[in-house]
């Protein structure tokens, strides 16, 4: 997989942040790494139901 490491994470978070934006696209570097709090919190729910 090419996200198995931190760097690559951080590289392809940086990459999907220059592509918002020269799409026009608002956006910030903490909204592209909300996801992965949102998938943690996922996580937890569907392990409580």
């Amino acid at each position: 997989k090419s996200n198995q490491s931190l760097k690559n994470v951080f590289l392809l978070n940086r990459e999907i942040l220059r592509g918002c934006l020269e799409n026009g696209i608002s956006s910030n570097i903490m909204f592209i790494y909300f996801k992965y709090f949102t998938k943690i919190f996922e996580l937890f729910l569907t392990k409580n139901a």
